[in-house]
């Protein structure tokens, strides 16, 4: 799984478009997580992929993120996710259980364009299947 840069805005647009409109997986999370320590890029997503799993095992949930992958100015990976659910779980659920660095979540709020802002600048990583 490679990320990769989308440039044209209206796939951008798209994107947000569909997960707006999308009557099973809700939008329900604007994710940030930072590693305290530099990590590769694979390193990262390994480890996203370990708290997505988590976060499905503890809920019971199914869960499909929108994320991307980037360094900030203090040279640490960083990954945004748009969390995708078929059921509203809670702010515990998703926050405290990041054991990599920092964190913090909001709910996902469709008039901030947290969809385009994810995936402008940033590498997307794209997941096949939802975690289950």
């Amino acid at each position: 799984m490679k990320p990769f840069y989308i440039k044209d805005h209206r796939t951008k647009q798209a994107f947000q478009d569909a997960v707006t409109s999308n009557q099973y997986w809700k939008a329900s999370w604007f994710i940030t997580k930072t590693f305290k320590f530099g990590t590769t890029e694979g390193k990262a997503i390994k480890e996203f992929i370990l708290w997505c799993k988590g976060v499905v095992d503890a809920t019971g949930c199914h869960m499909y993120p929108i994320a991307s992958i980037d360094i900030d100015d203090n040279g640490r990976t960083h990954i945004h996710a748009v969390i995708l659910l078929d059921r509203y779980i809670k702010y515990r659920a998703v926050q405290p259980t990041w054991r990599c660095g920092f964190a913090w979540a909001k709910r996902f709020d469709p008039k901030q364009g947290g969809i385009i802002y994810l995936l402008t600048g940033h590498k997307y990583i794209q997941f096949q299947k939802p975690f289950c």
